[in-house]
């Protein structure tokens, strides 16, 4: 009983540590990681040491990705900019009171632990 109980604290401590990892991977660097690759094409990286799993999704890519620096994968402004809409659609999202033009196309998405 005391096993399980012990595995149960690991895994409540350690899932919110692999998901702040994940969370805190600049936008840009991700950018790549789909070019030449078709939808659902299944991913793996390593960014600073970590390995990263993903597949290639519909999401928001940036005419200029300079635009996107200092911002991460999960900000919901850009994950949520190319719900519902077909890829190559143009898009225009704001962050910061600036407008950031860009296009919904194939995007790295980190597959989440289960």
């Amino acid at each position: 009983m005391k096993k399980i109980a012990v595995i149960i604290a690991a895994m409540y401590f350690a899932m919110p540590v692999v998901h702040a990892a994940a969370e805190s991977i600049p936008y840009s660097e991700i950018l790549p990681l789909c070019e030449g690759k078709g939808p659902h094409v299944k991913v793996s990286t390593q960014i600073d040491g970590r390995t990263l799993e993903g597949s290639c999704q519909i999401g928001f890519k940036p005419h200029d990705p300079r635009t996107l620096e200092g911002y991460t994968i999960q900000e919901p402004t850009i994950q949520n900019a190319c719900k519902g809409q077909a890829r190559a659609s143009t898009v225009v999202i704001h962050l910061a009171g600036k407008a950031v033009p860009g296009k919904c196309d194939l995007v790295f998405k980190i597959h989440r632990s289960r």
